[in-house]
Parts: C-alpha cells; structure tokens; sequence
C-alpha cells in the first residue's frame, strides 16, 4: 500500500477473479494490491462495474464491520452472472486482508468505483496472450 504514488484524484478498484487479486487505482495509479480469497465453488464469468453513491445503509460495511455500509450502483458489462451480481454476493463471497480493507474504505467516496471481472489484470506470458488484461504493464515490468 503507497498513497504517496497518488495521493489525491478518483478512486478506482480493479477485481481480478482469475489472478485473485485487488488492484486499487487513484488516478490510475496503482497505490495498492493484495491477493483475494475466493469462496468454494464461486465461478463468475463477465464483466460488472459498481459506482459508489451518496449516502450509507444502517448495515455494517463488508470492508470495515465498524463503519457503515455505503451504496453502490451495478453496471453489468458483460456476461450473464455480471446481470445478477451484488454488493452483498461480493462480501459474501470475496475477501481481502482486514488490514488491506481498512486502508481502502476511507479513500472511497462517492463516484469510485469497483470493476470485478473474469479477465487477468496484467498479461503474464505469451501463453495468455489471447487473453486481454485489463491493465497493461511495461515488457519488464515485475508482477507483485
């Protein structure tokens, strides 16, 4: 986690079921990453992009359990599950590090957003290159 990279601007938060893995973007920077849990059995196949909106629920947010859950707006891209998909089947479903939550709920704000796809973030080897990944990184780049 580094805010220092980008430390004001929009907040985007890139989903990769595939790679199990979280990518967390302000102005397209990426200040942090961490690997995703995966519930048993969870197959998700398309694209579904959540907006943060004005406003929270009474019900406890599934980032930080102490603070509240806020509202999102779903955008299904692409694919039948993307269609059914919710917050709250993303909270059931998805995890991420306590610690890695909890750097990641007070930087989202209305207008972030969240893309959970079933695409890989960054193209790995020439093996997937008929896969398009959603980020692009340099030739020598290291993954993390």
């Amino acid at each position: 986690w580094d805010e220092a990279a980008s430390p004001e601007g929009p907040v985007s938060v890139l989903v990769s079921v595939p790679d199990r893995r979280v990518h967390v973007l302000r102005n397209g920077v990426r200040i942090g990453s961490a690997p995703l849990d995966v519930a048993a059995g969870f197959e998700f196949h398309g694209a579904v992009v959540f907006v943060m909106m004005q406003g929270t629920d009474d019900a406890a947010s599934p980032l930080d359990p102490t603070q509240k859950r806020h509202r999102w707006a779903t955008y299904p891209v692409r694919g039948d599950a993307a269609a059914t998909l919710s917050m709250d089947d993303l909270a059931a479903r998805l995890k991420v590090p306590d610690e890695f939550a909890r750097h990641v709920y007070p930087i989202l704000t209305p207008g972030a957003s969240i893309l959970v796809t079933d695409l890989p973030a960054v193209r790995t080897s020439a093996a997937a290159a008929d896969a398009q990944p959603v980020l692009q990184s340099d030739a020598g780049a290291r993954r993390e």
